[in-house]
Formats: structure tokens, C-alpha cells, sequence
């Protein structure tokens, strides 16, 4: 979704992916098929090989599900990327360790990506006196058919269905 919005934006240029979870095949596949901003050839499994700075790239949406803390996304900072976006879990303020982010850092709530700046922008112009959201979850890039006792089959029939007020 971020790649889409990217290219659509016409205001970033993509430069490089890199997946964790999603072999090349299946990313080639997905957008081919499933997008109209064609194939993206490479992959990169360990971080610490990928120059983000060679590639021009500026900012790192970190959304693996790997990173999601601050020490671990650092290693994005050591590719000379200059900003990193952490998709995962937020920091709630009284509900465990606050962890301060830097300048470089942003982070996002991993299932709600762009619910937060929306609701931002219609409050301020326009005032929410209340909020309803639902999510419907169901198979994930990193979850393998072995994490179910059938396998593949019954795990494209589990859906999460989640509500937030």
C-alpha cells in the first residue's frame, strides 16, 4: 500500500524495496498482477548490505514487522538512509516503557497506517465527535500455512476481525 501511494503521489520516487518475508517471485508477481506499477527486480536479506544512500533513498518505511524498535531500525541510519518510518505497535504513554523517538525516527500503529494522520486532518478542519473503525485481518506476507494444523487451506479461512471505538 505504501509503494502504491508512493508512485501515485508522484512526489516520491520508489528507488528500492527490500522484503524479508515475500520472496522476489511473489513480489514480481504482486506487481505485475496486482498494480499497474510493473516489476521491481532484487531482493536483500541481510540490512547491513543495503546502501540506502547509494540509492538516493531518503526515507525508509520499515513495515517487515522485524524492526520495530529503535535499536533494531538503526541499521536502516547505518545505510545512510536519512528518516525511518517504524510500522509496529506504538509507544502508549502509562501503559509500559516509554521509549523517547529521536528526529529521525516516526512510528506508526502497524494495522492502522494511515487511520491517524486522516483523523488528524478531519478533526482539525472539520471536528470528530466520534470514531468507529473496523479490520478484518486475514493472511499475512510473514505467516507460513504451517502455523495452522491444516496448513495453507484453513489458513486463508482464519480472518481476525478487530473493532477499535
Amino acid at each position: 500500500m505504501v509503494t502504491r501511494a508512493a508512485f501515485n503521489s508522484g512526489k516520491v520516487d520508489v528507488v528500492a524495496i527490500n522484503d524479508l518475508f515475500i520472496n522476489l517471485k511473489y513480489m514480481i508477481s504482486l506487481f505485475q498482477y496486482d498494480s499497474i506499477h510493473g516489476m521491481f527486480d532484487g531482493t536483500e536479506q541481510d540490512n547491513t548490505n543495503i546502501k540506502w544512500g547509494d540509492a538516493g533513498v531518503e526515507c525508509i518505511v520499515e513495515s517487515t514487522g522485524t524492526f520495530t524498535t529503535l535499536k533494531k531500525a538503526r541499521i536502516h541510519l547505518k545505510g545512510r538512509a536519512k528518516r525511518v518510518i517504524i510500522s509496529a505497535s506504538c509507544v502508549c504513554v502509562g501503559h509500559g516503557p516509554e521509549e523517547q523517538l529521536p528526529q529521525d525516527y516516526q512510528q506508526c500503529l502497524l494495522h492502522h497506517l494511515l487511520l491517524g494522520p486522516l483523523v488528524k486532518v478531519t478533526h482539525e478542519n472539520f471536528g470528530i465527535m466520534e470514531l468507529l473503525m473496523a479490520m478484518v485481518c486475514a493472511i499475512i506476507a510473514s505467516q507460513r500455512p504451517w502455523m495452522v494444523p491444516l496448513g495453507s487451506q484453513e489458513a486463508a479461512q482464519k480472518i481476525i476481525t478487530l473493532l477499535v471505538l
